[in-house]
């Protein structure tokens, strides 16, 4: 099945999901997730990327933030088949539709956090006094990683930790270490006190790994 056969059925599948809409959310989530699935799995989809996100967005327009799970597997596809170049342009029309789970977001810093793994470590550096860490204020990590920490934690940065610790991560791998201390701080004022003892306890075991090293 190709993309192109898919477009004869549209109007009537457009006429029958919108008719439920987002007051009817429940009934009308599970046809969109069919109908993505179909575009995503018909054998062409990989070279019509942007008619399969043309019907994602139709789906998400429809459902009003309603349709986070679309987002999710909309993330993993684009992840799993094309390059990190591509994966950053049609991301950004992912991202243009708020909100976005948690899930979407880690799927897409994967992405990122591979191609960090594939460049060397930067040397090792002293750690930064406190006045240093003072005068620290930006993480010096790839734009688009750092826009992509950013946009994630704007939007789950009092529950998602595990994004929190990530970020840490990414900086420490660069021996950035005046830049996850600016990270473990934004953290710590950010998250909810209930991941306060976890998050520490973790930053910690990383912070001693990346030292260590």
């Amino acid at each position: 099945l190709r993309v192109d056969a898919l477009a004869s059925l549209g109007s009537r599948f457009d006429a029958c999901a919108l008719a439920l809409g987002a007051e009817h959310a429940e009934l009308a989530l599970p046809m969109w997730a069919l109908w993505l699935e179909m575009h995503l799995e018909a054998s062409d989809a990989a070279k019509s990327p942007e008619r399969v996100l043309d019907v994602w967005w139709a789906g998400e327009s429809a459902l009003r933030g309603h349709g986070g799970s679309l987002k999710v597997r909309m993330a993993e596809w684009l992840s799993a088949h094309f390059n990190l170049a591509l994966v950053r342009d049609f991301r950004a029309r992912l991202l243009k539709l708020p909100p976005t789970p948690v899930e979407a977001y880690e799927l897409l810093l994967t992405a990122e956090e591979l191609e960090m793994r594939k460049q060397p470590s930067a040397a090792k550096v002293a750690v930064p006094t406190q006045q240093q860490r003072k005068r620290q204020r930006t993480v010096q990590l790839d734009s688009s990683a750092r826009q992509l920490f950013e946009a994630a934690l704007s939007e789950h940065g009092t529950s998602a930790s595990a994004i929190w610790l990530r970020y840490a991560r990414c900086a420490l791998r660069q021996s950035d270490f005046a830049a996850a201390s600016v990270i473990h701080r934004r953290a710590l004022k950010s998250l909810d006190k209930s991941y306060h003892a976890s998050f520490i306890a973790e930053y910690q075991q990383q912070l001693h790994l990346a030292r260590d090293c």
